[in-house]
């Protein structure tokens, strides 16, 4: 026998659908109200704001959580040599066990106030000689290596360039820098993780995603170093169990044709699998990022002139897996940030719609950072969506000027403008690039301005409005999986996935809503988060 919930006296909010005060929950889903005339449990909301649970349609889950549960460098990266005596400390307190690498994120040359360049073999040589060490940039596109590290890859400085990477080399000696596509090499030479050591990763990113109401997450996981066999292992294991709170939907990293074939020919394609965890598209990743000067742009950047970034496929290559994926229906994700990426990109979807024209196809564009005004239409007429990461605005505000030259900044980070003329946009964190919090997001969707508040906010043109921010991560964010119909509404019949938040963000200062707690998740009409449990699981 189902249990019925009625949760009334609150102000439950779906954008859309505006403001009621009551809603019931049976079983996994929402009922009507009038319905639940005897229910098994009522709960007083006492006026509190409900909406429905965050879709994160963008990240990393389990990166998130060997990032979160090794050494986090994000706020330890005031200074070159704050990040180095923090990973010694570290490590010194958390030595890797059974042959694994010493992990480490987060670091950003940008807000070293003593020496303003990337961390090199040699930093990381001071840190340790023995151990090998893997030290990522908080944008996730380039990655520092101490030498025992590249003595175990067997990189020296005659071994070739991987295509879309690069292997840092100056004046003759290795730097330990890698980047982008050479990343893999790196993975590829580091133990491989077992599955329970991949589903405690999963928990760990679950319970915080939780806390922060997420209960949906696009996410792409397969790596070399994390096998896709693996991971679809673990995932499934952990539903299986009961274990799983975040509701996934697989964006399939796959680089090269015989890779997605395999996998196809394993059974698995958009759509297949459960509420819990689905296949959803191929993802590719085009080009690096902005604040690395990676992000393949048109014209140089205007801090480094020498440069415009770098694609990291052929155009032949990305029509030829864009075309692949689009002739057996399955949807598609590219990573896209500058204007020359997202070119070559609406180039491979062009030609793959016009061998094999599929409507109502949702292949996207994830990123779309730096863009011109002419290649908005082109979305558009592409049927195109876009994830886009509000969250970096918070970096992206002190930079883009200086990266991109003020009038391409200027054009820049178009979401709202994307949004206005039907292109399908959604927000997400690309965890762990960024905290996974929604309610930051949604400030920074709305004010465009640095969390702090300092500084002067970027293209104020381009600012949602608080229901449109809301929306992003529910209603809009649905879309992305063809689940517009079943979940991020609290409407009759859909999945009972809700929020509840310490504050009325209608009624917050909008410079504060990223100061908003979640008080309580709940997932499939459970609870799975609790502030006042102190709890990130099931409680």
């Amino acid at each position: 026998m189902e249990t019925v919930t009625l949760f009334k006296n609150g102000r439950v909010f779906t954008p859309g659908l505006g403001f009621s005060d009551s809603f019931a929950v049976k079983g996994d889903k929402f009922i009507p109200p009038e319905e639940a005339l005897n229910p098994d449990n009522t709960i007083d909301l006492k006026g509190q704001f409900v909406c429905p649970g965050f879709i994160d349609t963008h990240m990393h889950l389990v990166g998130h959580g060997r990032s979160i549960t090794s050494c986090v460098l994000d706020d330890h990266s005031g200074s070159l040599k704050e990040v180095i005596t923090y990973m010694k400390d570290f490590l010194r307190e958390n030595p890797p066990q059974n042959g694994m690498w010493f992990f480490a994120r987060g670091w950003n040359e940008d807000k070293f106030t003593d020496e303003k360049r990337p961390i090199n073999r040699h930093d990381l040589d001071g840190v340790s000689s023995e151990i090998p060490i893997y030290c990522g940039r908080t944008c996730g596109h380039c990655v520092c290596v101490n030498t025992k590290a590249l003595e175990l890859m067997g990189v020296t400085v005659d071994t070739p360039d991987i295509p879309g990477g690069r292997i840092g080399v100056e004046n003759g000696e290795l730097t330990g820098m890698i980047y982008d596509n050479a990343i893999d090499f790196i993975r590829s030479a580091m133990p491989s993780p077992s599955v329970p050591f991949i589903k405690e990763l999963i928990v760990a990113a679950c319970r915080q995603l939780n806390s922060f109401g997420v209960t949906g997450s696009m996410t792409d996981d397969f790596t070399a170093l994390y096998r896709w066999e693996k991971v679809m292992q673990a995932y499934k294991e952990l539903e299986a169990e009961g274990r799983l709170t975040v509701r996934i939907y697989q964006q399939s990293y796959f680089d090269k044709p015989e890779k997605l074939e395999e996998f196809n020919a394993a059974g698995y394609t958009t759509g297949v699998g459960t509420d819990m965890y689905r296949i959803g598209p191929l993802k590719m990743i085009a080009d690096g990022a902005v604040g690395a000067h990676t992000a393949y742009l048109t014209k140089p950047y205007a801090d480094m002139p020498e440069t415009c970034g770098a694609f990291n496929y052929s155009q032949e290559v990305l029509d030829e897996m864009i075309g692949l994926a689009n002739r057996k229906d399955m949807q598609i994700a590219i990573h896209a940030i500058g204007d020359g990426c997202v070119d070559m990109a609406m180039n491979a979807f062009e030609k793959a719609f016009a061998e094999h024209p599929r409507t109502e196809h949702r292949d996207t564009l994830i990123h779309c950072l730096v863009t011109r005004p002419d290649q908005l239409p082109r979305m558009k007429k592409l049927g195109l969506r876009v994830h886009f990461q509000s969250e970096f605005l918070d970096y992206h505000c002190r930079i883009a000027v200086a990266r991109l030259g003020k009038e391409r900044a200027h054009n820049a980070y178009a979401w709202k403008s994307m949004k206005d003329l039907g292109i399908g946009v959604s927000n997400s964190s690309d965890a762990p690039v960024e905290i996974p919090s929604p309610m930051r997001g949604i400030q920074l969707a709305v004010t465009r301005r640095p969390l702090d508040g300092t500084g002067e906010p970027l293209n104020l043109k381009e600012a949602f409005t608080l229901e449109e921010a809301i929306a992003g991560y529910t209603t809009d964010a649905a879309m992305g999986s063809f689940d517009e119909n079943k979940k991020g509404k609290i409407a009759v019949g859909f999945l009972a996935d809700f929020i509840i938040l310490s504050e009325d963000p209608f009624k917050c200062d909008p410079m504060k809503l990223s100061q908003i707690k979640v008080l309580e998740t709940w997932l499939n009409g459970k609870k799975v988060y609790g502030l006042l449990e102190n709890k990130g699981h099931l409680v």
